[in-house]
Order: structure tokens, then C-alpha cells, then sequence
């Protein structure tokens, strides 16, 4: 008896089949093997499309840091980088728990040295009010139907609003939340008695009062005024300093703009007459800093750049761990070649070598900072400096805004990598437009092809039924032996 080889198939139509049961031959494997060849242009569309997933990452990284190397540029192209500052408040009043004053750096003070000295710190006007002489003595103001209405003056400005009743408490509770700056609270006395006492914003300001009326229009509360001798009331008083001679006053402790970019902060507890030293110097060393930030950002493109367009060791694919994804890269080059150029160039400018500046240009093409000499040749050379980093700055921010500009690749004013990235992203759009028609075209396929084997199985079995039957039939005739 001859075997055949069959197996049991469900055809695109969802139709089930015994592949090969009259034939023989597996149909399924038969049919999954041509798809195979017939898929061979399909495979070598994902093939590339998966190259240009891997380059399009590649330019994009690339292209996020021309994007941050073109900030930084900017920043010390405009010269930020050389008017970073540093300041210092002495003074003989100082501890290790607290200094008599702090000094801030708010925009690009110049270089001076400052002498201040403490006249007054501020001091927050407080009065302490109890019930009037026309109620009990405390807080026991009369009953009151209606609105409970209140009129308080108080750090410059007059409020009206209203409490839930005259009670000490109620009363806080409305002044606290209508009253930014201002604080109530009630003070419980002798006997029962509660007082309440106001706090005002800290500043010599006029005119400290609260009004409240019971139905007859007499005043519920009395306040004991700052300066009446007694210690129910403490006067409002604003800061005072004064600077290398020149008085300066302020509602707080903190002095806005002593000089052009520089804010001053008393202590609360600093003494009156006391002298403090400010000194603001050029931060020589942040500037370095700011530049080898910008050198780095430098050498991290050029490294990529290298590292992508350089093709890998022979027998080795090209990958974005082997490198190579865009070997031969004229554009990449290009910008690696400006961005070197741009740091060989500001040394040049100024008449020096990049050994001399420390921002080193090295054989291998690549950039570094050598921050001692750096910091050596801007303190020796401040003029100079000023021009070699505007020039660096300025030239680096052109090339990287030239390169990484995002835009449409058809637009004239769009970065070059930026193009570059456009077009490999509508390429490989259009790879995958182009696979997913393919899958639709073999799906077709395949349905075809099962139905033409599963035809041929069907006739072979007609045929094979047909035979058997003639077969029978032809033995039927043989005489009887």
C-alpha cells in the first residue's frame, strides 16, 4: 500500500482541507513555501525600512543636540557666559548661625565694593484692641442684628468687609482672611476679658486703624495708639541703610537694586550702626565653566557624527551599536567640519593658538577644554576674551542653527539635518504604505493558491474514486477461473 503525506488546513475562505489526502503532496507547506518567494520583495522593503528607522533615530539624536548646542552658543554669544558675577556681604557682626546681611545677584552688577551700613531694620506696627469705654471692659461688644461690617486701614490700604459676628474671634477669623499681610488673633486677659491683637505689614505706614459700629453707630473696639506710651501698641518702622553714604530706606528688611543687579537683605536682628562689606567680582571660574559646557556640547556632535558616518570594521553590519548607519554622510560632514573650524577660528581672532585659550582643537579631529589654561587666559586676557568667546558663540549658534532649524524639507530656510530627517521620515512612510500593500496582495495570494490545490485534491479524488470503480467493474468481466 503506498502512504501519503496529508495535513489538516483551514483556507483563507475558512473553509478546512486535508492537504495531500488524494495527491499526497503536502498542498500547505507547498503553499506557505511559494508565498515565501513570492514575499521576497516585501522582506527587502523591511529590511530597509528597519535600516531607516535605525538612521532616521541616529539624525534625530544628532539633531536634538545641534538643537541645545545652538542655546548654549546663543548664550555666549550674547556674552553672558563673561558677565557672570559673584558678590560677598561681611561683617564683623557675623556668625556661624546667622549673617547680618545677604547679597543677591539679579541681573549683571558691575564690579565694585560696596560700604553699608545698618541704620534701622523694618519693624511691623502692632496694636492691641479691647471694647470701648461705651462697653464692659475686654471684648464684649453689644448684640448687633444684620451685617456685622468692618473698616480696617492698615500697611497703606482701607478695607470693608464683614464678620459672622463682633466676637474677638469671629472678628480675626474676618480680618485674616480678607486682609493679605495682615494678622489677628485674640488674646484672652484677666477676668475673661479678651483683647485682639493686629499685626500690620512690617513699614512706617499711617493711619493704623479699626472701625466697628453697634446698631446705635458708637464704636464696639478702641485701639491703643503706637505711640502712647504704653506697651499696647508698637509703631510700624521701615528699614534704613545707607550706601558708601547715600540713604536708602525700604517698607521691608530687603533693599531692591542697591546697585544695577544686586538686591541686599538685612538680618531682622541686626543691629542698628552695624557696617557690612559687599563685593561683587567677575565669577572668572563660572565663565569657564559656562564655555566647557558649550566645548562638550561640541565634542558629544562631533563624536556622533563620527561614530554614524565612519563605516564600521569589514564583516560587521552596520548598527546603532557597530555604528556606520550613515556612513559617507556629506551633509553630517559638513556640519562636523564647520563646528570645527568655528573653534580653531575664535582662538585665531584674537591672535592665539587654541593651546594658548585651552579650548584645544586635537589631532583626531575631536574638541576639549583645558579649564586651567582657560581660566588663566580670560583672567590675563579679559578684552580678549570677550571677543574670542563672542566669536566662538556666534559662529557655533550659525552652524548649529543652520543644521538643526526644523521646518519642511522642501522649505529653503529649514536645518540641513532637519531636511534630512523630513525626508527619511516620508521614506519611510512610504516603506510602510508599501508593506502593507504587499500584505494585503499575498493575502490574495495565499487565498488563491489554496484554492487552486484544494481544487486539484478534489479532482484527484473524483478521478481516483472513477478509477477504482472501473477497476471493480473490469474484474467483474475476468471469467471464473
Amino acid at each position: 500500500m503506498t502512504s501519503s503525506t496529508s495535513n489538516v488546513n483551514t483556507s483563507a475562505s475558512g473553509l478546512a482541507s486535508i492537504s495531500g489526502l488524494a495527491s499526497g503532496i503536502d498542498t500547505t507547506s507547498l503553499v506557505k513555501n511559494l508565498l515565501a518567494l513570492e514575499a521576497a520583495p516585501q522582506t527587502l522593503l523591511k529590511g530597509k525600512l528597519s535600516t531607516g528607522q535605525a538612521q532616521l533615530s541616529a539624525l534625530q539624536a544628532i539633531n536634538a543636540k545641534l538643537a541645545s548646542l545652538t542655546t548654549s552658543a546663543a548664550a555666549l554669544s550674547g556674552g553672558t557666559a563673561l558677565k557672570t558675577m559673584s558678590v560677598s556681604a561681611t561683617s564683623a557682626g557675623d556668625t556661624t548661625a546667622a549673617k547680618v546681611a545677604t547679597a543677591t545677584i539679579t541681573g549683571t552688577p558691575i564690579a565694585t565694593t560696596l560700604d553699608v551700613k545698618v541704620n534701622t531694620t523694618a519693624q511691623a506696627e502692632q496694636r492691641q484692641f479691647t471694647g470701648s469705654a461705651t462697653t464692659t471692659p475686654g471684648w464684649a461688644p453689644p448684640s448687633r442684628t444684620g451685617t456685622f461690617p468692618i473698616t480696617m486701614t492698615a500697611g497703606g490700604q482701607t478695607k470693608t468687609f464683614t464678620a459672622t459676628s463682633y466676637s474677638a474671634a469671629d472678628v480675626a477669623a474676618a480680618i485674616n482672611a480678607n486682609f493679605t499681610g495682615v494678622n489677628a488673633v485674640p488674646v484672652p486677659g484677666d477676668g475673661g476679658a479678651t483683647n485682639l491683637l493686629v499685626t500690620a505689614p512690617p513699614g512706617d505706614y499711617p493711619g493704623f486703624s479699626l472701625t466697628l459700629k453697634d446698631g446705635s453707630n458708637n464704636d464696639v473696639v478702641s485701639g491703643e495708639a503706637a505711640d502712647s506710651g504704653t506697651t499696647r501698641g508698637t509703631a510700624g518702622r521701615d528699614a534704613s541703610i545707607s550706601v558708601n553714604g547715600i540713604t536708602r530706606t525700604s517698607k521691608s528688611n530687603t533693599f531692591t537694586g542697591v546697585i544695577d543687579g544686586l538686591d541686599l537683605t538685612i538680618a531682622g536682628s541686626a543691629p542698628n550702626n552695624t557696617s557690612v562689606s559687599v563685593v561683587t567680582t567677575r565669577d572668572v571660574a563660572a565663565t569657564a565653566t559656562s564655555v566647557s559646557n558649550v566645548v562638550s556640547q561640541i565634542a558629544a556632535v562631533l563624536s556622533d557624527i563620527d561614530f554614524h558616518t565612519t563605516s564600521p570594521a569589514p564583516g560587521t553590519k552596520a548598527s546603532s551599536v557597530n555604528g556606520g548607519l550613515l556612513a559617507g554622510n556629506s551633509v553630517l560632514r559638513s556640519v562636523s567640519d564647520a563646528l570645527t573650524k568655528a573653534v580653531s577660528d575664535a582662538a585665531a581672532a584674537v591672535g592665539a593658538t587654541t593651546a594658548d585659550t585651552g579650548i584645544e582643537v586635537k589631532s583626531d579631529g575631536s574638541v576639549a577644554v583645558d579649564s586651567t589654561k582657560l581660566t588663566a587666559f580670560i583672567t590675563k586676557n579679559p578684552a580678549l576674551s570677550t571677543t574670542l568667546l563672542t566669536q566662538l558663540g556666534t559662529t557655533v549658534n550659525t552652524v548649529a542653527s543652520q543644521a538643526s532649524l526644523s521646518g519642511d524639507e522642501k522649505s529653503p530656510t529649514t536645518g540641513t539635518v532637519s531636511r534630512l530627517i523630513a525626508a527619511m521620515q516620508t521614506s519611510n512612510t512610504r516603506l510602510s504604505s508599501d508593506i502593507s500593500a504587499w500584505d494585503v496582495r499575498l493575502a490574495i495570494r495565499s487565498k488563491t493558491l489554496t484554492a487552486q490545490y484544494s481544487a486539484m485534491e478534489t479532482a484527484l479524488s473524483k478521478l481516483q474514486s472513477q478509477s477504482s470503480a472501473l477497476t471493480a467493474a473490469l474484474k467483474q468481466l475476468e471469467p471464473n477461473n
